[in-house]
């Protein structure tokens, strides 16, 4: 599953619209759009403010806190 999905399978599970999420993490709509499409890779400081409204850690996000 890719970063973007993740974002948004979370944002969907909080029931958290596109516009709040992108609005409290400090970022455009399009460009969360973008993210959760996977058309960009958003930068650390983007998606550390998206795991703090989401109230994920970082690594989750990122997949880190999974075993392979």
């Amino acid at each position: 599953m890719s970063l973007g999905e993740r974002i948004r399978l979370q944002r969907e599970s909080l029931d958290l619209t596109r516009s709040y999420l992108a609005d409290k993490a400090e970022i455009s709509r399009q460009y969360l759009k973008q993210i959760e499409t996977s058309r960009v890779i958003p930068g650390v400081a983007s998606l550390s403010r998206i795991a703090v409204v989401l109230g994920v850690a970082l690594s989750e996000l990122l997949n880190l806190s999974q075993e392979n």
